[in-house]
């Protein structure tokens, strides 16, 4: 990336992209073969692909923890294609966080989450206009899904269609209290069973 613009490399011949709505993660030297930790090229394409679709073709993306903190899309394949696979031992997966303080879309679709680390696979701690849909969250040896941390808000979030299984800790996890206020929180349509904390 140049001044904002994006590049690629072919034969040692750099070739400006023609960029529409989608970006795809391989540009930015993702492999997702199941073996190469993925972690800073996916955190590269997050955060060169505000206002867009950052689409993961089929692949097991290893990382050790992603933070989405401008409006985007994460558009994987299909929830059996396309998996984001957490190796740290105790980050969160991925952390939806609204940097910018304005209320801008955020999506996450049609993957699957799942790793070895005890923090939240997906965790949402600030005010977002977040929907989360058609994602599989399992085997997780943590929470499935957090939404709220102590002293964050949280508002504007829908979860649907999605299946949550098999985690270890609890499948959702809401943490409200005097300081924390949740808002607009919907769940609809989802398969939530074998999490162990039920």
């Amino acid at each position: 990336k140049v001044d904002g613009t994006l590049y690629k490399k072919i034969n040692n011949k750099y070739y400006r992209l023609e960029i529409a709505d989608k970006i795809n993660v391989k540009w930015f030297g993702a492999k997702g073969d199941g073996i190469t930790d993925d972690t800073v090229a996916i955190q590269n394409a997050i955060n060169n692909s505000l206002g867009r679709t950052l689409y993961f073709p089929k692949g097991n993306y290893l990382h050790n923890g992603l933070l989405i903190s401008d409006a985007i899309n994460i558009e994987g394949e299909s929830i059996n294609e396309t998996l984001l696979t957490n190796t740290s031992a105790s980050n969160f997966g991925i952390r939806v966080y609204n940097a910018r303080g304005y209320m801008l879309p955020f999506t996450i679709s049609n993957l699957q989450v799942r790793g070895t680390s005890t923090g939240a696979a997906i965790l949402v701690d600030t005010e977002v206009k977040l929907h989360i849909t058609h994602v599989y969250v399992i085997e997780n040896e943590g929470i499935g899904v957090q939404i709220g941390t102590n002293g964050n808000h949280v508002s504007l979030l829908t979860i649907s269609e999605c299946t949550i299984q098999k985690n270890k800790g609890d499948a959702i996890y809401v943490v409200a209290s005097s300081t924390v206020q949740i808002n607009a929180v919907n769940i609809l349509n989802c398969s939530i069973t074998g999490n162990y904390a039920n």
